[in-house]
């Protein structure tokens, strides 16, 4: 059974089991074509960027997947200019909750047990709220 994680204007992302895919206005009907993450336990969230210019799901850490053509399915511990990992591989596995975008470039990110920290998609950086 599929689950939809996530919906912009147009695209959506769905997960079937531990695997999550894009599904773009070219693929409507082979939703399985554009894989843009795996993630062990099963994903938890995802979102899509107000502007469409990326997304990211999360659980077991998290993947930013850029949504520029040509999309290029995601490939575990593969460096790709169409996506980035992190926290995915021990010792710095975290399990994510939550995502909420807070600006165009960064999102809220909750962990378990509500640590939380800021992304910065831009950057690659991460802060944490109110400097504390």
């Amino acid at each position: 059974m599929d689950n939809l994680l996530a919906i912009s204007e147009n695209y959506k992302i769905i997960n079937a089991h531990e695997t999550v895919y894009l599904i773009t206005p070219k693929n409507p009907h082979s939703p399985y074509d554009i894989v843009i993450g795996d993630f062990y336990g099963n994903p938890e969230v995802a979102i899509i960027d107000h502007n469409e210019n990326w997304c990211i799901s999360a659980g077991c850490g998290f993947i930013v997947y850029y949504l520029n053509e040509p999309f290029k399915s995601y490939s575990y511990n593969q460096i790709n200019k169409q996506y980035d990992e992190y926290y995915r591989d021990p010792p710095n596995i975290c399990w994510i909750e939550n995502l909420q975008q807070i600006s165009d470039s960064e999102i809220l990110i909750t962990k378990e047990f509500g640590e939380q920290y800021i992304f910065n998609i831009q950057t690659k950086q991460f802060t944490v709220p109110n400097g504390e």
